[in-house]
């Protein structure tokens, strides 16, 4: 056991609070006023906080690791730079998904086209699109739809669990 002290802070920096201020007056304004003053957002943006900023990094650090040649994640890296391959992903053409788009080609209704995309989904396969709201990027004042292409993230974990999936993992 030792004598020594640990001095523990709490995170909260009331240096940055405002010394104008009294925060009997508007405790908002005095927590929260210097840094709304002073903030600016970025330009390219319509929203940018701790979350973005993580996100970020995040996905800085894992570029990082997956071009690093030394990485022992040999399968990770394989995958990354197979999305990356854009002149094999241009030569496989609709091959790969030419038996997807035969189903929902055969789909002759509303029930049907249902039941078809019922069918790809369960299996770990993508939606056909996805739908947001994100800000606008020409105008951060303002939301709008987003339709973005679908299945560009990794199968359902049955995908990697169940032995059926085991000829073509």
């Amino acid at each position: 056991m030792t004598n020594e002290t640990e001095t523990l802070t709490s995170g909260i920096d009331p240096a940055s609070f405002s010394s104008v201020i009294k925060p009997t007056n508007d405790l908002f304004r005095y927590v929260n006023g210097p840094w709304i003053d002073t903030y600016r957002l970025p330009d390219d943006r319509s929203r940018y906080g701790s979350f973005d900023k993580l996100a970020e990094d995040s996905e800085n650090q894992v570029h990082e690791i997956l071009e690093d040649d030394d990485c022992p994640a040999t399968k990770s890296q394989a995958l990354y730079r197979s999305f990356l391959n854009t002149d094999a992903i241009e030569a496989a053409g609709l091959d790969p998904i030419r038996d997807e788009l035969g189903l929902i080609d055969s789909s002759i209704d509303k029930a049907s086209l249902t039941r078809v995309l019922g069918t790809i989904n369960p299996t770990g396969g993508p939606d056909l699109f996805g739908l947001a709201v994100y800000g606008d990027p020409g105008d951060p004042d303002r939301n709008i739809a987003h339709l973005e292409q679908a299945g560009l993230c990794l199968p359902d974990e049955a995908y990697y669990r169940e032995d059926h999936y085991a000829p073509v993992r």
